[in-house]
Parts: C-alpha cells; sequence; structure tokens
C-alpha cells in the first residue's frame, strides 16, 4: 500500500549520504550501491516530471497576469507580466503601470494628483486633473 512504500522509500532515501542532495546522489552514480533499480527508477521520472512542471510556471504561477490586477509585492505579483506598481485607483499594487488620469478626476495633492495626465488644480471642492 502507498503507506508501506513511502515509509520504504524514507527508509531507503535515510541511508543518503550526508550532506547530499537527490540531484548529486543520482548524478554521481552512489545511488546505484544505496537503492534498489525500481527505487532508482522512480525518483529518476518523479525528479524529471518535477523539474518539467518548474520549467512550465512563469515564477511559480500557472500562467502570468495581465496589466490591472492586483497583487502583493514580493509573492502574487511575481505572476505579473510587467512588472508591479502602486496603482492609485485602486490603492493597492498591481501589475504593470496605471494610465494616466483624465481631466476632471478628482485626486489628492501629492499623492495621486502624480497621476495626471498633464497637471491639477486645487479649487474649492478639493484638487483635479486638468
Amino acid at each position: 500500500d502507498e503507506d508501506t512504500c513511502r515509509a520504504e522509500l524514507e527508509e531507503e532515501l535515510f541511508m543518503f549520504p550526508q550532506g547530499f542532495k537527490l540531484g548529486e546522489v543520482l548524478q554521481s552514480g552512489q545511488h546505484e550501491e544505496l537503492l534498489d533499480p525500481i527505487t532508482i527508477a522512480a525518483l529518476i521520472a518523479a525528479t524529471a516530471a518535477a523539474t518539467t512542471s518548474v520549467k512550465s510556471t512563469y515564477h511559480g504561477c500557472e500562467e502570468t497576469w495581465n496589466n490591472g490586477v492586483t497583487c502583493v509585492l514580493g509573492n502574487s505579483c511575481n505572476c505579473c507580466k510587467n512588472e508591479a506598481t502602486y496603482w492609485y485607483g485602486k490603492a493597492a499594487t498591481a501589475c504593470g503601470e496605471e494610465s494616466c488620469w483624465g481631466r476632471d478626476i478628482y485626486c489628492l495633492s501629492g499623492t495621486s494628483c502624480n497621476n495626471c495626465c498633464s497637471s491639477w488644480k486645487w479649487s474649492g471642492s478639493g484638487a483635479y486633473c486638468l
């Protein structure tokens, strides 16, 4: 059964020389002394499958994300097609760069008004893009 196989494999893996990684042991040929041929074949197949799986992803993501998708820097933003930036309109980090804001969009001076396409102006009701 699966638990027995796992226990046997763990026991055999425990016999690997200390400080060696599985890939190093398989490449060095030392595995022939330590493991039986069926286990060797299973380990090589599992290593190849894991390597292929990792190579087929982008920073561990199944697919890349388009601009505007909110994300967390240092984590899910790794999935962005384009580098993530802070988006004032979302008040969050998102993939890519936010488009500049056009005329008559209200903004906050010193922060989101920096995202106006041209400049901004203060009026009695607040700041807005020109």
